[in-house]
């Protein structure tokens, strides 16, 4: 899959914000997660285990709660990643949050992976989803709000993947850090560092040295460890940091560092909560409520309104199934109006199906509870689809995006065709359109209808301007919670249609197209429309390739913003942009409802598509 997913929280995000701005935790708490991983099947390293010993001893002396784990597998590294967020949401702002990661670490497709023991890895495109992004663990932190969030990776030794991977690579590639953030490499990016012929890498020992200096702020002390390191290697190994803190933090404060003053009186994290879901007429607010407060003092109130909102629900007639039974085409240039669930209509013969979907509310995110959560979900919140919107019955084919080439002037669009879309020859990729002489494109017989792929967002992007150019109609690209929302269709299972595993059969109710390691895997595409529709009409929003979404993050996409205006104005660097669905190349866990993922805005791969939306 092209892009990895952080895991949920425990807790929803409503929660954890209220839980910080509630006073709930002791000012300036130090929380830290620390992993060694050495016991590797191949290329094993000696020290990571020792130094992760090393500066687990050396932060507990300093004050932190540390978490310390040694040679984890992936399950186990996502586990203590999940564990580590719900202790930081615990906390509150005003927390301290450390991770250290020491053993095998590699760069892929502009990304750096943490490798965990017995991965099993034998494909490049594995290291997506038997890796460990260190983003994940970035976004955790920085969704937990924490004031200052410190990410340490001792991670830079030989790539043990070199073998299969198109160019060499080596080290870690430089990530962006959000604000209040410092990211701390054991040396330069792209280049190696040693793990050392003593009990720890220089790096480590360097560290725990220079963390123990009285009145050093961080950033002076990370420079300190830089100066140690190049000496103790002869200039073969320069540390290196990206910082974005605002403020100033010791982790031995000394004469240099003035006590804060204590967190001023706050209402508890409980009457903040209730307070902000008193007046709701959405039953999971007050679900959400009684989950983490079985016994708080509104707890009465709780289940006596959560009962009445369910009684009222059932007295509501349920909506007819939106499809229709008949095989009526949609009308061509005709609109209805009013709009009403399950109306399809395209607004001129080359534009893609659309469907409505209704104005609606649900908890965006997985519970706790779901099986198979894995790092893919995002945190449980409740949204609100305030009108309704038109999506793409399907995905967007090869046919309908090469008429979008060639009904356009390139040029005048803004950017280089090669930053939107890859075509059969143009490097190692398997796109199935084609550019003929006179500079025509076409699509490759017998792959009209498949999804087009190897598409960036910027072609996605692109592809939406040209259709509200050619129909004057508002084009677009789904948001996070849009997606999310047309795709579960009222469901709040695991899949659209239930909690039953998929089965990579077409035309099942239950089926996907996903890598089930038996028949399913490493086959490519299915024709767009293969599997069942959901109870909006969509077909195929779980596997088959990801969609692009509209949100973009450095690392980790806010899903409290709801439409696309949002963009930009949050002032974030749109490196990453989100994605949906999973895709043909994903296990089971990867194509739920709530799964999500994110890649370079320029990125071209083979199972990553889109679906459009256009405003009503």
């Amino acid at each position: 899959m092209p892009g990895f997913i952080v895991r949920a929280l425990a807790v929803s995000v409503l929660f954890a914000v209220l839980l910080a701005f509630s006073g709930y935790a002791a000012a300036d708490k130090r929380i830290a997660l620390v992993i060694g991983n050495g016991a590797y099947d191949a290329s094993p390293l000696r020290n990571p285990p020792n130094d992760a010993r090393l500066i687990a001893r050396t932060l507990r002396e300093l004050g932190f709660e540390v978490s310390e784990h040694l040679d984890l597998d992936e399950e186990q590294m996502l586990q203590a990643v999940e564990a580590f967020g719900d202790r930081l949401v615990r906390a509150g702002e005003d927390s301290v949050a450390l991770f250290y990661y020491a053993g095998h670490g590699v760069q892929f497709e502009g990304r750096n992976y943490l490798i965990p023991v017995g991965t099993g890895i034998e494909r490049r495109f594995q290291l997506r989803t038997r890796a460990v992004p260190a983003e994940e663990v970035l976004g955790v932190m920085d969704l937990a709000r924490s004031r200052m969030k410190v990410l340490i990776l001792d991670a830079c030794r030989n790539n043990p993947f070199r073998g299969f991977f198109r160019t060499p690579t080596s080290g870690l590639t430089q990530m962006q850090a959000p604000s209040g953030t410092l990211i701390a490499y054991a040396t330069a990016p792209g280049a190696v560092a040693d793990d050392g012929t003593g009990d720890n890498s220089p790096y480590s020992a360097a560290l725990a040295r220079a963390m123990v200096e009285p009145g050093v702020p961080v950033e002076q002390m990370f420079k300190r460890v830089r100066v140690e390191v190049k000496r103790r290697t002869g200039g073969a190994q320069t540390p290196w940091e990206s910082s974005s803190l605002t403020g100033i933090f010791y982790f031995k404060p000394g004469a240099q560092a003035a006590d804060r003053p204590p967190a001023p009186a706050a209402p508890s994290a409980e009457v903040v909560f209730w307070q902000s879901i008193a007046t709701s007429t959405n039953p999971a607010d007050f679900e959400v409520y009684l989950r983490h407060f079985p016994d708080g003092a509104f707890a009465g109130l709780a289940r006596n309104r959560l009962e009445a909102l369910k009684r009222q629900a059932a007295a509501v007639p349920p909506r007819p199934v939106p499809r229709p039974a008949g095989p009526a085409k949609p009308a061509v240039g005709a609109h209805p109006k009013p709009y009403k669930l399950g109306d399809t209509f395209k607004d001129c013969d080359v534009c893609p199906e659309m469907v409505v979907v209704p104005a609606g509310e649900f908890m965006m995110g997985a519970q706790a509870s779901e099986a198979y959560l894995g790092s893919d979900v995002g945190p449980q919140l409740p949204v609100r689809i305030a009108k309704p919107f038109a999506a793409g019955v399907y995905e967007v084919t090869n046919a309908q995006f090469v008429a979008f080439l060639n009904d356009t002037d390139l040029v005048l669009l803004g950017d280089e065709p090669g930053v939107w879309f890859a075509t059969k020859g143009q490097g190692p990729v398997d796109s199935h359109i084609v550019r003929a002489e006179g500079g025509h494109y076409q699509v490759e017989p017998g792959y009209e209808n498949h999804p087009i792929t190897y598409i960036s967002w910027y072609g996605a992007k692109a592809y939406t301007a040209w259709l509200r150019s050619k129909t004057g109609a508002e084009y677009r690209l789904l948001t996070d919670a849009e997606w999310e929302y047309a795709a579960r269709a009222n469901s709040v299972t695991r899949y659209w249609w239930g909690d039953e595993d998929p089965v990579c059969r077409v035309g099942a109710t239950n089926g996907a197209k996903y890598d089930d390691d038996e028949g399913c895997n490493d086959t490519g595409t299915e024709p767009v429309g293969s599997y069942s529709a959901n109870m909006f009409g969509l077909f195929d929003v779980l596997g088959n390739v990801w969609e692009w979404v509209a949100e973009c993050d450095t690392v980790y996409a806010s899903k409290m913003h709801n439409d696309e205006a949002s963009i930009g104005r949050r002032g974030i660097s749109p490196l990453n942009c989100n994605m949906r669905g999973g895709s043909w190349e994903d296990a089971m866990r990867k194509i739920r409802s709530a799964s999500w993922g994110y890649s370079p805005v320029d990125y071209l791969g083979g199972s990553l598509g889109l679906r459009v939306a256009r405003t009503l």
